[in-house]
């Protein structure tokens, strides 16, 4: 199985997968990519994209690699959080 549902995890996970699903989507956006797009690059429907951004799919490495391919960017950027940069910024 690629993915792995988030319910079961902690709190923890959950802002991960949230932090992963939502720097997935800025991303994709930032490239004006649609989730069809990226899905049909992937080899996955554009449902299953909707829910790893929404961070309610935990994605396995080799489909966070295939999209770091697609996204031309390291995989290690789908972790940053981004709301804990700007703060320690500010």
């Amino acid at each position: 199985m690629f993915f792995e549902r988030v319910e079961r995890h902690n709190k923890n996970t959950r802002k991960v997968d949230k932090t992963v699903g939502g720097n997935i989507s800025a991303l994709r956006e930032s490239l004006g990519i649609s989730v069809e797009e990226l899905g049909a690059c992937v080899g996955y429907i554009s449902i299953d994209i909707e829910r790893i951004e929404a961070g309610a799919l935990r994605p396995s490495a080799l489909i966070l690699y295939k999209l770091a391919c697609v996204l031309q960017c390291p995989m290690a950027s789908f972790f940053v959080d981004n709301r804990i940069n700007q703060e320690l910024s500010s």
